[in-house]
């Protein structure tokens, strides 16, 4: 079990690197554009999840990509409606992100992609509307596969168990 939670905090080699924009920051379904000025300052990876702290002028928010996010609450409401995605502002704060979910395994589809919530930005920074906007325009959702990367971040089974047990 400890070497588990070993592999767990360790893997995959290279993600915990220090990262300043800008430039674009790409997750297994979605890319985030890092404004000038700001930076990674922490990352957790999980099986099914992962999460970036990004710090910036304008105060410190955190980008949530996750494979079993839930959706949002009756009092929450959609107030963007884009090609990739649908906004909705949070009750509770922050901001849910609604697209394609292309569930893969290696880069392969491993499942009939689904349209659920998979990615979520909470934080200080968003606090004002006129500061949230531009920051949540900066999201992308889609598995960025050609695009050039500051860094890219994995998780999932792929990177936590020997290729024999997949």
């Amino acid at each position: 079990m400890i070497g588990l939670l070993a592999l767990l905090l360790t893997f995959p080699a290279g993600q915990n690197a220090p990262v300043t924009g800008p430039g674009a920051l790409c997750l297994k379904y979605s890319s985030f554009e890092l404004a000038p000025g700001e930076r990674v300052a922490k990352r957790t990876l999980a099986i099914e999840n992962m999460q970036l702290d990004i710090d910036g002028p304008n105060g410190r928010y955190t980008i949530t990509e996750s494979e079993l996010m839930g959706g949002p609450a009756r009092e929450d409401r959609r107030i963007h409606t884009r090609p990739d995605a649908q906004v909705y502002a949070l009750r509770g704060g922050g901001y849910a992100f609604r697209g394609v979910l292309p569930f893969s395994l290696h880069g392969a589809p491993l499942a009939e992609p689904v349209d659920q919530f998979y990615v979520s930005i909470r934080g200080h920074a968003l606090d004002r509307r006129q500061s949230a906007d531009p920051i949540l325009a900066r999201l992308t959702l889609g598995t960025p596969t050609t695009k050039d990367c500051l860094m890219r971040y994995q998780y999932g089974w792929e990177f936590f168990l020997p290729a024999e047990t997949q």
